[in-house]
Parts: structure tokens; sequence; C-alpha cells
């Protein structure tokens, strides 16, 4: 039924290239078909395509592990940041297309989670979850310890998801979390909140050709997400965070990027009783625009925004002697936080500014692994410009924070 519900309304007709594309795309992301196969019948007089489907085989189990490490040095600051996780995937559990997902961190952020997808249509699923972590953050400077926070969360809830067209995403959903925050930064004591009933929405879209050193695509993730009492959460506010890159090389070895990060709560002062908690206000803790050091008040506020250019070299294209996928990257970005919608006014001063300018080396093992170098020169707001190193190891990619 749903293979006819897709191409009966190319039948009769003399359909596009692009038609077809966004047919066999839809077939394709329902997951019910192993094999799509189109063809011309060459014993009709008139020229007739016929599509050939191949039902999916039943699913197997999948186990999977995630690996990350982050590190920036510089002559005022040390950060590091290890992530290693597990997942486990049970396939068609209750149901054809339907999973049960286990989901575990060891470091950086320690804890588990489940969800169960029941898949509705095709492109519609229904998931349920549940997690419980531990977050630690830390700044080590040079004469002391800052951490950014410490929390313990505990968290429930559902989700719907629509993908009308194969990387387009839109999602609804609800959550309800218990927070337990021991540490946060001085300057945010008052922003803290103990309970939160979230309502969130959102449309996504990844069509990147890969998630490690990307050449081509675009990649764009908005979310607005709403606080609310009459549900049981401890405070109102609301919050919109919009992050993405769009890269085209133009067929070329060379690509040129546009990355960008921007978030809001929406309210005047950081203070008011509609500014979002600490543990929710939109930061730029964005790794493929800042890979340098940024304190926690030069990089999490009640609004922020943040661009970059990314110049990428594919070095085993213009070279035939390197054989493995080796690029060299040239970026500069820049971005400002605002606490208070006052402090606008002061932007016009450069030294309110987080700026990065670096130049680096990386290599693609493959699209969950991958190593990047790079070396230059980054200013936070209120303090001087100052040379920093950083590495990446791992499942890196521009999603990557």
């Amino acid at each position: 039924y749903f293979a006819t519900n897709c191409l009966s309304p190319l039948s009769g007709t003399a359909p596009s290239w692009q038609q077809l594309k966004q047919a066999v795309d839809r077939l394709d992301s329902s997951g019910l078909y192993e094999g799509i196969r189109l063809r011309q019948d060459s014993r009709s007089a008139a020229t007739t395509l016929i599509v050939e489907l191949e039902s999916a085989s039943a699913a197997s189990n999948v186990f999977g592990l995630k690996m990350a490490y982050t590190s920036t040095y510089s002559p005022t600051a040390a950060i590091s940041k290890r992530i290693f996780g597990f997942d486990v995937l049970f396939e068609d559990i209750g149901g054809r297309g339907n999973q049960l997902a286990v989901m575990g961190q060891l470091i950086d952020v320690p804890g588990i989670g489940v969800k169960y997808a029941r898949r509705l249509w095709p492109q519609v699923t229904l998931d349920t979850r549940a997690n419980f972590s531990r977050a630690f953050d830390a700044y080590l400077t040079a004469d002391s310890l800052g951490y950014r926070y410490q929390s313990t969360t505990i968290d429930a809830g559902l989700g719907l998801g629509f993908e009308p067209i194969l990387a387009h995403k839109l999602h609804l959903d609800w959550d309800y979390t218990l927070i337990k925050e021991s540490y946060i930064p001085e300057s945010y004591a008052d922003a803290t909140i103990d309970r939160a009933s979230m309502i969130r929405s959102g449309f996504s879209v990844n069509k990147l050709d890969s998630s490690i050193f990307p050449m081509d695509g675009i990649l764009s993730d908005a979310e607005y997400a709403l606080s609310l009492p009459q549900l049981g959460s401890g405070q109102y506010f609301s919050t919109f965070t919009w992050r993405g890159g769009v890269y085209t090389s133009l067929k070329s070895p060379i690509s040129l990027g546009f990355v960008w990060k921007a978030g809001t709560d929406f309210s005047a002062r950081a203070g008011s009783a509609t500014s979002a908690p600490y543990y929710y206000k939109p930061s730029l803790n964005e790794r493929s625009l800042f890979p340098g050091p940024i304190p926690s008040e030069g990089y999490i506020g009640s609004h922020v925004s943040a661009a970059g250019i990314i110049a990428t070299a594919s070095l085993a294209r213009l070279s035939r002697a390197i054989t493995v996928p080796t690029f060299l990257t040239i970026q500069s970005s820049a971005g400002a936080v605002l606490r208070d919608l006052s402090d606008y006014a002061g932007l016009r001063a450069f030294d309110r500014w987080n700026w990065t300018n670096a130049i680096g080396v990386g290599i693609r093992v493959n699209e969950g692994l991958g190593i990047s170098l790079k070396g230059g020169v980054a200013k936070n707001a209120g303090s001087s410009a100052e040379p920093f190193f950083s590495f990446d190891f791992g499942a890196i990619s521009p999603q990557l924070e």
C-alpha cells in the first residue's frame, strides 16, 4: 500500500528525474525495502518504467561504540573532553520497524538511557524514553580550576517524529526532567531550577556528503523549547536555538563553508522571571566555530550568536601521492554572548567579542573516525588574544560540541 501511495501520482505521466528521485528517496527512507530497481520495459511500444521492490529482510540487532577526545591548550588554559559510550539496538521489538535502544556513556557525562521507538507509519515514529546522567565540565586556568557546571539529571519523555523527505526531520517532544545542580558559576547562582517540564519542536536537515570534514551539503537544526509550570515545571521560560552549516566545493578539491550558531531565551534581563536557568541557556559551545579556549562566562548567556567561514582542501584530490582522505582547513569565526539586552550597545567595542583564526590538518579514516590538529590565535571577550593548539580524535563532526 505504501509503495502504491508513493508511485501512483507518477502513473500515466512522463516524470522528471527529480520526481523519480523523490519517490525513490521516500521508498528508501521507509525502511520497508532492501532493494529498489527501476528498468524500462522493452516489450512495450510505449516507454514504460517498471519499479521492482525487494522487501527488507528481518533486521538484526546492533552493538556500537562511540569514542571522541577533544583538547585545547593555550598559555592560560587547558581543556579536555573525553566521550566513551555504547549503543545496543534491538530491531523489530513489538512489530516490524520498531526499535528498542539502550544507550550508555561511561566518561564525561556518565549515564544510561532507554528509548523505544514505534513506527506508526513509514515516515512517522513515536518514541518513549528515560535517562539518567551526571554532567561535569571544568575549565583549568593558569591560577585556578573554574568549574562550568556539575549536575545530575533524571528525565523521561515522549517524542513524535516525522520525516517527509529523506534527511529532513520534524519533531514534537515532551520531557520531564529532575535536576540537581551541585555547582554553577557564581555569576549565575540565581539561575537554578530543580525540575523542568519541556515541550520541544524543531526541524532538522542533514544533507552533508560526510560527517567528518564535509565538502558539500547543508546541515541545519532549529528548535524551540517551552517550559510550562502548568505541566509541572519549576519556572516559565522559553528558548530558541539554531545551528548549521552550508558547504560547497563546486566539484573542485577546495570547499568553502559557512557555519553559524544562535540562540535566545527571549528575556530582557538575565535575572528576570522569564530568563532561562543556567542549565538551559544558549551557548557558543560549538567546536567547529571555536576550537580555542572559552571560559564559562564567555560562552553561556541569554542571547548568543556566532558565525564563521571554513575553507577545506582535499589534499588527496590535489596530489596522487596522498592515498588517504587528508584535509587542510583554514577558518575564521567570531561570536558574542549577551546576558542582558542592554549589553547590545557594548558590542560596538571589539573587546566584547570572541573570535578565532586557525589553520589545521586532518584525516578522515571513515565516517565514524577522524583526526584533527589545529593551531591559531583566539581572543575571548574582555581578554587579550593568545595562541592555542587543539587536538580532536574519534567521532568528530560538525555536530560535536
